[in-house]
């Protein structure tokens, strides 16, 4: 019995690899944002958006200090990268599906935002654990952590399964 191999079918393993690792990336992200278990205490957990003290549990509105800031702002900017690297990757991957003309440069642009969005994500993993004060680093953060390098293989894999 023949069984065509992925190849004479338009699938590319490396990039159909390289597309799930990329979207476990941006649902990792996405968790680590919505939770506030990026440093914790006995009593108290903090994140980027959310903290509690105990059971009670309340967004970060008002005064946030720039540290803050600008780890939200990485974390967005990772998540949206890693969307986009997603999305080039699945480009591509359907694109070869149907046959099509492959188009060079998709890979190439997933990959580089796969690399944006890891080099991203670990800026704002840096800018949170330069200063804890007293607090151990949480699940959150370790989500987060995981997230980078899903984002940065998911794109080395794109690249490379997309040539």
């Amino acid at each position: 019995m023949f069984v065509p191999s992925p190849e004479i079918m338009g699938l590319k393993p490396l990039l159909l690899v390289g597309v799930g690792v990329l979207g476990v990336g941006v649902l990792l992200q996405i968790v680590a944002m919505a939770t506030p278990n990026w440093a914790v205490s006995k009593l108290q957990e903090i994140g980027p958006w959310r903290s509690c003290l105990g059971t009670v549990c309340g967004e970060n509105t008002g005064n946030t200090s720039g540290r803050t800031d600008a780890v939200r702002a990485m974390s967005v900017l990772g998540v949206l990268l890693g969307i986009a690297s997603a999305g080039a990757a699945m480009l591509t991957l359907v694109i070869g599906i149907l046959g099509k003309d492959e188009i060079k440069l998709l890979p190439m642009v997933a990959g580089a935002a796969g690399l944006g969005a890891a080099g991203f994500t670990f800026l704002g993993l840096v800018i949170w654990a330069a200063d804890l004060g007293g607090f151990d680093l949480g699940y959150s953060w370790g989500l987060s952590f995981v997230a980078m390098v899903c984002f940065a293989a998911g794109g080395v894999l794109t690249f490379i399964g997309g040539r």
